[in-house]
């Protein structure tokens, strides 16, 4: 569990985005996880993570009480 405390979660719009970001964290030595929506965020955060990765997109789409009930 103390290991998942440093991973970094990733939200990208796209599948190929997410792949590229996950790729480059874990390149730079950071553990990284993609995840495909919200809901699959809200699951990875209650397992733990250090820092989230998102696009203003998730914002913009009027999902920001979902993110923000999810922290």
């Amino acid at each position: 569990m103390i290991a998942d405390q440093y991973r970094v979660l990733v939200l990208a719009p796209t599948d190929s985005d997410a792949t590229l970001s996950t790729s480059i964290l874990n390149e730079a030595a950071m553990q990284a996880h993609a995840c495909r929506d919200l809901q699959a965020l809200h699951a990875q955060l209650e397992l733990g993570a250090g820092a989230l990765l998102l696009t203003d997109d998730v914002l913009a789409a009027g999902k920001s009480a979902a993110l923000v009930d999810a922290l």
